[in-house]
């Protein structure tokens, strides 16, 4: 779960600390800065689970995943104290040698959290928040309803402007993606069979299925 779908409380908590109105949220957290992070830890070194700012909130609970992430080790940024959450500070924990491991963050938790980011370099940083380059499947879609113009289906399915036809990509576990293509009865006769154009188009899709860059 993202914080676009946390309950409201936790969304207006993150809110308050970030200092943002009307603005998007998720936007706001994937650009969080090491040294905004470190600041936040200097001055809430304690933590007291409460829905009541500036108590323990969803703004400390960000703050932790957001530097768990930057420091590589991957969790959820919805502002809830989930078992995730608690596994990914466990681990940090571990990986510290920390007295306390129970995956709770205390005073010594945050401030290891501190101390990790301030010795994060900033090429590090700038790696950590780009977003990880789009799957296979991720730029066969794309393209699909970019390039083509197709619309997209409920389903893994997509029909072309004029509706008369439609390509689904179905996955296999053992073989990998497939993809078919579905002539409605209302495509006009002479382009019943597929064209050049319609052959170009599934020999694409299934190139980058494959992982296969366009030239």
């Amino acid at each position: 779960m993202s914080i676009e779908n946390s309950p409201k409380w936790v969304q207006e908590q993150v809110k308050t600390w970030l200092e943002i109105k009307n603005i998007d949220i998720k936007g706001s957290i994937d650009n969080l800065s090491k040294d905004t992070l470190i600041s936040f830890f200097e001055n809430n070194n304690n933590i007291k689970f409460s829905k009541e700012w500036p108590n323990n909130s969803a703004a400390h609970i960000i703050a932790y995943q957001k530097a768990l992430n930057l420091l590589d080790i991957k969790v959820d940024t919805d502002g809830m104290f989930w078992p995730k959450t608690r596994e990914a500070l466990k681990k940090f924990q571990i990986q510290k040698e920390l007295k306390w491991q129970n995956g709770i963050p205390g005073p010594e938790t945050i401030g290891a959290l501190k101390k990790a980011l301030e010795g994060l370099s900033d090429k590090k940083e700038i790696i950590s928040s780009v977003l990880p380059e789009k799957k296979p499947f991720e730029k066969a879609e794309e393209y699909i309803l970019q390039t083509e113009k197709f619309i997209k289906n409920k389903d893994w399915s997509y029909t072309n402007p004029e509706n008369d036809y439609t390509i689904t990509i179905s996955k296999n576990p053992n073989t990998g993606y497939s993809v078919d293509r579905t002539r409605h009865i209302k495509r006009a006769f002479g382009d019943w069979e597929d064209n050049t154009a319609d052959k170009l188009i599934l020999a694409t899709i299934q190139l980058l299925l494959s992982g296969k860059t366009i030239q």
